[in-house]
C-alpha cells in the first residue's frame, strides 16, 4: 500500500469530487464492458445529483492521496442497509471505485475493510466484470445465485454475499 493515503467519511462538500472521480473511473475501467452510449451520455453533473442524494442515505468512505492543500481522490466506497426483500445479509456494498494507478495496491481491500469491517454483506457486480468478481472473492464474497439487470446500463448483474 502506498503511503500518504488517508481515508475519511465523505460529506456534502465532497459530492463534486466523488462525481468527477466516479465518471473518470467508469470511462476508463468500464470501456468495452458498459455500452459506450451510456458512458458518453452520463456526465459529472448527473452523478453529482446522485451523490448529493446518497450522502444522507449511505455510509461513504473517501481515500485521498497527496500532501498539503493538494489532495486528490483515489478511492470511494459506499454501503447502506438493503431495501429489497431477497434473503441474505441486510448490509449492501453499493460501490467501490479505485483509481487506475492504485488497483492492485491493497487500497480496494482497505476501503472494503474500513467500510464494512467483518460484517456480513451483499454486493452486485456486472456479470462480465471478471476482475471485480475475483477481487470480491479474495475478500470473502461468493456468488449466491441471485441475478438482475442493471436499470441504468441494461447489463446483467450477479449478487455476491459474504457471511
Amino acid at each position: 500500500m502506498e503511503t500518504g493515503i488517508t481515508t475519511r467519511r465523505a460529506g456534502y462538500a465532497d459530492v463534486f469530487a466523488i462525481a468527477a472521480f466516479q465518471t473518470a473511473v467508469w470511462n476508463e475501467a468500464y470501456r468495452g464492458l458498459v455500452p459506450a452510449s451510456y458512458l458518453e451520455r452520463t456526465t459529472v453533473a448527473d452523478r453529482e445529483l446522485r451523490w448529493a442524494d446518497r450522502i444522507g442515505r449511505r455510509d461513504i468512505l473517501l481515500a485521498e492521496c497527496g500532501d498539503g492543500g493538494t489532495r486528490g481522490v483515489v478511492g470511494v466506497a459506499s454501503s447502506s442497509p438493503r431495501d429489497d426483500e431477497r434473503s441474505g445479509p441486510r448490509l449492501e456494498l453499493n460501490s467501490l471505485y479505485v483509481a487506475r494507478g492504485m488497483r492492485g495496491s491493497g487500497l480496494g481491500a482497505r476501503l472494503l475493510a474500513e467500510l464494512l469491517h467483518d460484517a456480513p454483506a451483499v454486493l452486485w457486480v456486472f456479470a462480465a466484470n471478471v476482475r471485480a468478481a475475483a477481487f470480491y472473492e479474495r475478500c470473502g464474497f461468493a456468488v449466491d445465485g441471485h441475478e438482475t439487470v442493471d436499470d441504468d446500463t441494461g447489463l446483467p448483474e450477479i449478487r455476491m454475499t459474504r457471511l
